[in-house]
């Protein structure tokens, strides 16, 4: 039974995982009897875009999130922005984003403030990067859940739990990668979802989230959820971004039934990785994360930040490699960036900072 009345829901990997929320606190609601009097939301906002109509709170890099609210990158707005919507859904009380850009000791310091007001901060995400050991090379996005795991491991005087659902549903770990994370975090509780009790949450996603900004992730989840359906295989769509220029490759990962209805309920102390470092923000990350025999894509690629642009090539990308490189290239001569920082897929670690 978890019994907090006020708890703090920290959606580990941003807006994706928010939408995923609302499966978890449904399957919460039946198995644990979870039902806070407050629950509020933390959605980490990674650094490389400009966010508009924030309103702002006491605490330094705190802000709470609007209908109105949205984002730019440069100067194109970014419409897939379903904070805002998630905002006034009613499901939560106050929806709030945290700055990224002082890195995880930047939250560290907004969680040391904000959290004393709740009895437990719940932390969830879809897919296991949150968990991820470091024999995991798949990893495309591990930059927020590291981020996430320093700060609440260093966070006193209030309760933590994580949650973990859809286990490799977001093809960034294999089954088997998937079941020796949650080994390795000795889960305190593993359950299955009920579709039933979630189909509210599951049509919400798919009318209202989806045409905002739509999750593979979440698809696959509802679609179990909704209709049943379980596939042994998934092609994933990834893309790579540069100022002028997108590159995309598809990738299909194998997926076992069981990835669609587990989850864990666990304590992130026993999260173990080499990811999981005090940063002042995102291009301190990098440096301290990734060598030349480690190369990771994460949040801050093909993303700018004071003018720096961080560009961590992964492997799959290989065939467009040298493509990726030139257009980088172009963009450092144009005066679109004036510096970058990153791996080439067959070299070693590289920076170009003054």
């Amino acid at each position: 039974m978890i019994t907090a009345k006020k708890v703090l829901l920290l959606a580990v990997g941003g807006g994706n995982d928010a939408v995923s929320s609302l499966l978890a606190v449904a399957q919460l609601r039946r198995d644990h009897q979870f039902s806070p009097e407050t629950l509020d939301v933390l959605c980490p906002l990674p650094e490389g875009a400009t966010y508009h109509n924030l309103r702002a709170t006491d605490i330094p890099d705190l802000h709470e999130i609007a209908a109105n609210t949205y984002r730019t990158i440069g100067p194109k707005r970014i419409t897939n922005f379903p904070e805002a919507k998630l905002s006034t859904s009613g499901y939560f009380h106050r929806y709030y984003g945290a700055d990224l850009r002082h890195g995880s000791l930047g939250l560290l310091q907004v969680l040391r403030a904000l959290a004393p007001q709740y009895d437990l901060v719940l932390c969830v995400d879809v897919g296991g990067d949150f968990i991820a050991q470091d024999s995991n090379q798949n990893l495309l996005s591990p930059y927020m859940d590291s981020t996430v795991a320093y700060a609440v491991q260093h966070l006193t005087g209030v309760s933590v739990l994580g949650m973990v659902l859809g286990l490799s549903l977001d093809g960034e770990s294999t089954p088997e990668q998937a079941r020796a994370a949650v080994t390795a975090v000795v889960p305190s509780y593993s359950g299955r979802l009920t579709p039933d009790i979630m189909r509210f949450e599951a049509v919400y996603y798919r009318e209202t989230i989806r045409p905002i900004r739509r999750s593979q992730t979440g698809d696959l989840l509802t679609d179990y959820i909704l209709e049943g359906l379980r596939p042994h295989t998934h092609t994933y769509n990834r893309k790579f971004h540069l100022p002028s220029q997108k590159f995309s490759v598809d990738i299909e990962r194998r997926l076992e039934p069981w990835c669609y209805d587990s989850y864990i309920l666990f304590d992130p102390m026993t999260i173990r990785n080499r990811l999981i470092v005090p940063t002042q923000n995102g291009l301190d990350w990098v440096r301290k994360t990734q060598t030349s025999q480690r190369r990771l894509c994460h949040e801050l690629v093909s993303q700018t930040c004071e003018e720096v642009f961080v560009a961590t090539i992964p492997d799959i990308f290989h065939e467009q490699h040298d493509a990726i490189v030139r257009g980088l290239q172009d963009c450092m001569h144009a005066g679109t960036i004036t510096a970058s920082i990153g791996y080439r897929c067959d070299g070693p670690f590289s920076e170009t900072l003054p």
